[in-house]
């Protein structure tokens, strides 16, 4: 049951009155008032939860299916995690958790990925990769907010014929 706008409205201006001057009734539906609204509130809060971890299964399900490999990145370059493609293509790249892109990055492909993380904002990179042999990609980087003011990227390895 959802307070009565008229009653929560009254209640919070009786809030910065004395509560010694409110009698008992008032003072038992003041409580009532606050104890539904922080029930509504708890309510909202699990809503969300569910929906944020929904929406997290749905994010990893589809990074883990996607069919190009994806390597996920600190500003630094340092591998944080990749998807099924990228450990079956690029198992040189991933062998080791927290390795960094940088390694494996020709100079000129370096310095755009560097350039393209400093702006920010989605970057096309044809770069060459030092694996076995060389390699040439087609990288796009594309900036992920991960929370307390990091960022992590998506780098997306598409295969130059």
């Amino acid at each position: 049951m959802k307070p009565d706008p008229d009653t929560t409205g009254r209640s919070l201006d009786r809030i910065s009155m004395d509560p010694t001057k409110l009698s008992k009734e008032e003072l038992v539906q003041e409580w009532n008032v606050r104890e539904e609204e922080l029930r509504l509130q708890n309510e909202q809060l699990r809503e969300s939860e569910l929906r944020a971890v929904t929406q997290l299964q749905r994010f990893e399900t589809m990074f883990n299916h996607f069919p190009l490999p994806v390597v996920i990145v600190d500003d630094h370059l340092v591998i944080v995690d990749a998807n099924r493609a990228a450990k079956e293509t690029l198992p040189a790249l991933i062998r080791v958790r927290d390795s960094s892109l940088v390694r494996f990055l020709d100079a000129p492909t370096r310095s755009s990925v560097t350039r393209a993380l400093v702006q920010g904002g989605v970057a096309d990179i044809d770069a060459g990769l030092h694996l076995q042999a060389p390699v040439s990609y087609r990288l796009r980087v594309v900036p992920l907010h991960s929370g307390l003011g990091r960022m992590n990227y998506a780098v997306i390895f598409q295969a130059r014929t």
